[in-house]
């Protein structure tokens, strides 16, 4: 589902909706509050590690593709996926490896490339879990998402990782 701003005639009305533990809320900004292009996104996690609320910094991706020649929305989308994969799995939810590492590197990037920068089947089964205990509310986005996750992997469409030589952080979470 797209929201665009509230002053533009006839927004879905889910839009309007807060987020919270029935619904999650992933924004597409210009770039980040700090002047850092290795971060791609954050999860804003309570000390829970509970959330319903990321954004994914657009400048730090197109940066990313421009850098490494990756593919802009799918370098998005996985971005937008390990953000979301945050807000589902907590503030735990970093792996060593596949799409919830903490850092990305060339190898991840051509992964994601090809689509083969994945959720473990154990996350997979995670957010799964945690969806079917209705604790949220499936967008199109998320229902495709979680769909992809029955054959033990969930791929989403895209991923932000970092500059050549460089360590990218996906998120603060």
């Amino acid at each position: 589902m797209v929201c665009k701003s509230k002053t533009e005639l006839s927004p879905d009305s889910r839009c309007n909706s807060p987020a919270g533990p029935k619904h999650l809320a992933l924004r597409i900004v210009p770039h980040a509050w700090k002047s850092s292009d290795t971060i791609f996104g954050v999860a804003f996690l309570s000390e829970s590690g509970t959330g319903a609320y990321g954004d994914v910094f657009y400048d730090s991706v197109e940066k990313l593709y421009r850098d490494w020649g990756v593919s802009l929305p799918r370098v998005l989308g996985h971005v937008m996926a390990h953000e979301l994969g945050h807000l589902l799995l907590g503030s735990n939810g970093h792996s060593r490896d596949g799409i919830m590492r903490p850092s990305w590197h060339g190898n991840d990037l051509q992964r994601a490339s090809k689509g083969s920068l994945l959720f473990s089947p154990e996350q997979a089964k995670s957010m799964r879990d945690r969806l079917s205990r209705k604790l949220f509310s499936c967008c199109s986005v998320l229902e495709k998402f979680i769909k992809a996750a029955d054959s033990q992997f969930c791929t989403m469409y895209q991923t932000g990782p970092p500059t050549p030589g460089s360590a990218h952080k996906p998120s603060s979470g």
